[in-house]
């Protein structure tokens, strides 16, 4: 049940996230064309469900995606 809690959240952030760093913060020059999907998956997920549990553990977050 916790986990689905954070299921949306992750679904929504990691969007933004991966665009800020493929395409605001150069992460795309200076990383391998190998290894750049990987990278960006793994920096997503972790970002994305760090977020949604912050976010779930507000009033107003656990309202918007929790």
């Amino acid at each position: 049940m916790k986990v689905s809690a954070l299921c949306f959240g992750v679904y929504i952030y990691q969007q933004f996230i991966l665009k800020l760093l493929y395409y605001d913060f150069g992460f795309m020059e200076s990383v391998s064309p190998y290894i750049l999907p990987w990278m960006g998956f793994v920096v997503a997920i972790i970002l994305s469900v760090s977020f949604s549990y912050l976010t779930v553990k507000t009033k107003f977050g656990r309202f918007l995606i929790g």
